[in-house]
């Protein structure tokens, strides 16, 4: 289990915990025995008494103690249920970035076998003094940067995977690799206002914040309650030896509220009241505010990588072997090959880029609606 998920049902197992403690009455009956000896001149005997004594809560001490604990156990679950979505969230940002790597490293591949073609063709015409210098300085130089690439690609490749082993919460730290070549995009059928509703509905660390407020409101009562004196209650029998006499008696007690009321522990609940609720107002315009940017930077990512020709971006391969054709036909010269060929590889380049930043995109989009917005 991912550590995270782990600490989240932790907090939910402890909330738990806590209901059982406030639904327990708080106090057990008190039983008590005295034994003495008594003497009287030429006489002995002994004096016995027997007493239970069970405290009464008043106030609604024990139903306020169970309505805090409900609250946090409300917000321990509403809590592992973010956690759980951030998790999910997570594994498919790191998939989906680890596609676009193992994409950028073949582009990567086929760019080096172009320019190693290349650059050899560049030597093997000045060496038949059909090419010039400058066209095999050319041609060196995009190998070298067609080599950083490739290096700077499988670097790419090697982050994307350990951190997908990282977000799965993969123990040994081996680098995982994604089963699929391709991906597939939906696009949000809600408008800009339907999804912030949606977020304001189902964030769980909202809908915690809302627990919390609960829970504050309860503990107001609480600390009101426990400003009220609870009553003892006692009944007993008592045996005098000497006079061999017996009683029965009941007795309460309770204390007078005269100096301790719970004023400090009602001033800091309310207090932690008023917190609470200032906490879930920020955290609401927070969350209104995340829905909002991050469905426009979706929009905006969508409408960028769509803006490339795919028949380019998607056939990489196919047109450098084209320009390598014309080249060697002698329909184009190197250095306007070199042109051809940097715009084709930069191009996918940035169409790579355009899809990461669609695949962070959607990682924030899904965070801010609390899950995937399917």
């Amino acid at each position: 289990i991912h550590p995270d998920l782990a600490l989240g049902e932790a907090d939910v197992r402890i909330a738990e915990g806590e209901t059982v403690r406030a639904r327990t009455r708080l106090y057990n009956p008190e039983l008590s025995a005295d034994y003495g000896r008594a003497s009287a001149p030429g006489r002995q005997a002994s004096n016995q008494d027997f007493g239970i004594e069970q405290t009464i809560e008043l106030g609604g001490k024990r139903g306020k103690r169970m309505s805090v604990a409900a609250a946090g156990l409300e917000a321990a679950r509403a809590w592992r249920a973010r956690v759980r979505s951030l998790v999910a969230l997570r594994v498919r940002r790191a998939y989906m970035l680890a596609v676009v790597a193992n994409m950028r490293l073949a582009s990567a591949h086929e760019a080096e076998a172009i320019a190693d073609e290349v650059k050899s063709f560049a030597d093997q015409r000045l060496e038949l003094g059909a090419g010039t210098r400058l066209e095999v300085n050319v041609a060196g130089a995009a190998r070298g940067r067609a080599v950083a690439d490739r290096l700077a690609a499988e670097q790419t490749v090697r982050a994307t995977r350990a951190e997908l082993a990282a977000a799965v919460g993969d123990r040994t730290n081996t680098a995982l690799t994604p089963s699929t070549d391709a991906l597939e995009w939906s696009v949000p059928t809600l408008t800009e206002d339907e999804f912030v509703a949606r977020a304001l509905s189902s964030r769980g660390d909202l809908i915690a914040a809302g627990a919390d407020v609960a829970a504050a409101e309860a503990e107001v009562a609480l600390a009101k309650a426990l400003g009220v004196p609870d009553v003892a209650a006692r009944v007993g029998r008592s045996r005098e030896g000497i006079d061999q006499q017996t009683a029965n008696w009941i007795g309460v007690s309770l204390s007078v509220p005269l100096f301790n009321r719970n004023q400090g522990g009602q001033a800091v609940a309310q207090a932690q009241m008023d917190r609470a609720r200032t906490s879930e107002t920020a955290l609401r315009q927070i969350v209104e505010r995340d829905a909002r940017v991050a469905f426009a930077r979706y929009r905006f990512a969508r409408e960028a990588q769509d803006a490339f020709d795919r028949g380019v971006v998607d056939k990489l391969s196919e047109n450098l072997v084209l320009v390598r054709e014309s080249l060697r036909a002698g329909k184009i010269g190197l250095l306007e090959f070199n042109v051809v060929r940097r715009d084709l590889v930069e191009t996918r380049r940035a169409f790579l880029d355009a899809m990461s930043e669609v695949v962070e995109a959607r990682a924030a989009l899904d965070a801010a609606a609390g899950g995937p917005w399917e």
